[in-house]
């Protein structure tokens, strides 16, 4: 659910959020077979203004089915207190999903009998796929509201690892990391040693420049020349290190590989039947 709490909390009580709610399914949903909608970050997200996932599937009668992740212990923990300790009154629920798990075969051997045990459905488990972890050049620049000052044309570079580009060159030739492929380089615009290196590195994929500076023309041409992408940022190298950690990679409706992937891992590894009702 796409809201921020100050935009909506005085806007609605529960009654008119109920009733927003439905107006706009019904909307998107005409003329459709199904109709998904996509909770908030956890489940209480959205409960001060009566739009937590619980509410919407009351008030949209729809089947509700919860995501879970993270380590496997924390994944028990997680479904047996949602089963003891959430009132599902008036909704039907469906059941978990267990999602980013590193060993399916091990998770499914030890863990998956205690879940079953709790009368919670598991309606599948999706394995750890670190493809889905990376994120796309695009993706980055509208994430960081970031202008782009060379290799526009290859926005769809995929970004595996992160260096920031800080230490003298000296140190960075001899930094392993440094030489990983397909990462990403944060360093301030101007330091012309680093770009350079960084150009000249055939591990290199883009490069974001910070505290708005811009380097001198013959290295954009550079970069131009190793269809290497270059963002320009305002803010300085670690804020930046930061905000980049944080991002969640999304797949976007241009990604049609990353889309086949998840439609194959949902296919495989989940029962549809059973989450369809049908």
């Amino acid at each position: 659910m796409g809201f921020e709490h100050l935009k909506l909390r005085f806007r609605y009580d529960q009654v008119g959020a109920r009733d927003k709610v439905t107006a706009m399914a019904q909307q998107i949903s005409e003329g459709k077979e199904l109709l998904f909608v996509e909770g908030g970050k956890d489940i209480e997200y959205g409960l001060s203004f009566f739009l937590n996932v619980l509410s919407v599937a009351e008030y949209l009668g729809g089947r509700l089915v919860i995501l879970v992740g993270g380590d496997d212990n924390y994944i028990v923990d997680n479904v047996i207190f949602i089963k003891k300790y959430l009132s599902f009154s008036g909704i039907d629920f469906c059941g978990v999903i267990i999602n980013k798990v590193h060993n399916v075969e091990d998770f499914s051997t030890v863990y998956l009998p205690m879940l079953e045990k709790s009368g919670v459905s598991v309606l599948g488990v999706i394995p750890y796929v670190e493809q889905l972890t990376f994120f796309s050049m695009d993706y980055l620049a509208q994430y960081l509201l970031a202008r782009v000052v060379a290799g526009e044309n290859q926005l769809t570079r995929r970004i595996n690892h992160i260096y920031v580009g800080a230490a003298s060159v000296d140190s960075v030739y001899c930094d392993p990391l440094f030489h990983m492929e397909n990462k990403l380089v944060i360093t301030s615009g101007d330091r012309s040693d680093m770009l350079l290196a960084s150009f000249e590195d055939p591990g290199t994929s883009a490069v974001v420049l910070t505290n708005n500076i811009l380097p001198p023309p013959n290295l954009l041409a550079k970069a131009e020349e190793k269809k290497i992408p270059v963002l320009l940022v305002p803010k300085g190298v670690y804020e930046i290190a930061r905000q980049i950690e944080a991002l969640t990679p999304l797949v976007t409706v241009d990604n049609e590989a990353e889309i086949d992937l998840m439609e194959k891992l949902v296919r495989e590894n989940i029962n549809l039947q059973a989450l369809l009702g049908e």
